[in-house]
């Protein structure tokens, strides 16, 4: 007679992988739903909140009722589907310091409820929602909506980084000069400016082109894309 031992150690192994690759779908689903909550205020307020309406924390940048009704909509969904988690919000009262110093080991959400605020406040369209979500101190699901656009980026660990549902990877592009850079500009530190011109200078010499959008997450989701070389 044919014996399963259930408590053998390669069932535990499978078992344990199909409950993380259960939990990581759970938290995929949540990235996205979020994202998505702040999104749908960002088309609410498009056009309506203006940089006059804003406040701003720092020269030039800004937080506004946006970011604020956002980031509320984002802490919603996440509570609803994970209640004992960690939420790291760009614009709690709190400082990061002070978040970060409660974390006690347990998934930890990291939100930006309107990244590219100054962009938005200008009704430029380049802003977007992003959202992370961080077990055991590593990154393992992410999502990004640009309402402008209507884009949707994820990605989550061992299952690969989608935009609108279609796989994407990043560009083969090996030449320097012929790769186009995207960056950003260290407009609270303008004490470095200068010496950021010097190497701005020479990348722009060396590349066939940079680019600054004024999102670092779309930056970033253009490079997982192919769209940026670095």
């Amino acid at each position: 007679m044919l014996k399963l031992d259930c408590y053998s150690p390669a069932w535990r192994s499978e078992n344990q992988r199909r409950r993380e690759e259960i939990e990581l779908d759970l938290l995929l689903r949540t990235a996205r739903a979020a994202a998505d909550a702040a999104a749908a205020i960002h088309r609410q307020d498009a056009g309506r909140v203006l940089v006059g309406d804003a406040s701003m924390k720092s020269r030039a940048n800004y937080v506004s009722q946006t970011d604020l009704a956002a980031q509320r909509a984002v802490i919603s969904v996440i509570e609803e589907h994970h209640p004992g988690h960690l939420i790291l919000a760009e614009e709690s009262d709190e400082s990061v310091q002070d978040q970060l110093a409660r974390w006690d080991g347990r998934p930890l959400w990291i939100v930006d409820p309107l990244d590219g605020t100054t962009n938005f406040l200008h009704n430029h369209p380049h802003y977007c929602a992003s959202i992370a979500v961080a077990v055991d101190g590593r990154p393992v699901v992410g999502a990004v909506t640009s309402a402008p656009g209507g884009e949707r980026w994820w990605a989550a660990e061992g299952i690969g980084a989608f935009k609108n549902g279609k796989p994407i990877s990043v560009s083969k592009e090996r030449r320097l000069i012929h790769s186009m850079v995207g960056t950003g500009f260290p407009f609270k530190l303008l004490d470095v400016l200068p010496e950021y011109l010097e190497e701005f200078d020479r990348v722009l010499r060396a590349t066939s082109g940079i680019r600054r959008g004024g999102s670092a997450a779309l930056d970033l989701c253009y490079l997982a894309q192919g769209s940026l070389d670095a």
